[in-house]
């Protein structure tokens, strides 16, 4: 494998505390060749965990620019019934 040509800077990942009466989303999602997942978790200003979820696909297809348009319209109106 080769080295990148330009090094990453080291950066520390952690959750911050939001202020008070805001909830934070955290989103992270992964794909290879065949699998997708993604999870969303919410937090209030406290880090109380109000809710989340995971989701975990198998991928059939390749999708091309205008069915990744249409799945992501898909998914656009989910949870606004």
């Amino acid at each position: 494998m080769e080295r990148p040509m330009i090094p990453k800077p080291v950066v520390e990942k952690g959750w911050q505390k939001p202020r008070p009466r805001v909830v934070k989303i955290n989103f992270d999602a992964a794909v290879d060749g065949r699998r997708m997942s993604f999870g969303v978790l919410a937090r209030d200003h406290n880090g109380f965990v109000l809710g989340g979820t995971r989701v975990f696909w198998k991928i059939t297809l390749a999708l091309s620019g205008p069915s990744c348009r249409r799945w992501l319209s898909v998914w656009s109106w989910r949870g606004k019934e």
